[in-house]
């Protein structure tokens, strides 16, 4: 045989001696003894043996269905007490303007535009619009107006209720009985 042949050889073999252990690993080989007499399973340590030596098996996990209670889900949530606004400053109040060329004070510009703008918002028409436009006022300056922010507070509100409803509460080998809950 050729000194090539024999490298691939046993680098065949070596690879298929490592697989072995793999899947020997995976699988949890051999059952071990773990402290008190448990056994050591795939699903995790249980605290009930089995019954006799000749009797060791794998448990078969079976899951137990039953009444289980759910917590009332709950979320912070912004609750709006006070919309923002904008107040005019001492400055914009004594030189507002309409754009009909009508000027004065803020509130006299709000009475001198009242009949135009009511009459737009009983009857939206274009008649209407294009006489609120021509009655429209600008103080054109921001540093002119005093900004009120939005004011409110957070809350806790219900998103779910607390209910009562099926779901599994535990499992149960099939093989042996042993119980464990549904948490471990």
């Amino acid at each position: 045989m050729k000194k090539s042949t024999k490298k691939r050889l046993l680098r065949g073999l070596i690879a298929l001696a490592v697989l072995a252990l793999a899947i020997l690993s995976l699988s949890g080989g051999r059952k071990r003894r773990t402290e008190a007499g448990a056994q050591d399973t795939p699903g995790g340590v249980v605290s009930a043996p089995a019954a006799s030596p000749e009797a060791e098996h794998w448990h078969s996990w079976e899951p137990v269905y039953g009444q289980v209670h759910r917590e009332a889900v709950t979320e912070s949530v912004w609750v709006l007490d006070k919309e923002a606004w904008l107040e005019p400053k001492e400055a914009a109040r004594a030189r507002c303007a309409c754009l009909c060329g009508f000027t004065g004070s803020y509130e006299q510009v709000t009475e001198h535009i009242r009949p135009y703008k009511e009459a737009w918002q009983a009857d939206p028409s274009l008649e209407n619009e294009t006489a609120m436009q021509k009655h429209a006022y600008d103080t054109s300056k921001a540093e002119d107006w005093i900004v009120h922010e939005a004011e409110g507070h957070w809350e806790e509100q219900t998103v779910q209720e607390a209910y009562d409803g099926s779901g599994v509460v535990g499992y149960r080998c099939s093989v042996c009985g042993a119980e464990r809950p549904a948490g471990a």
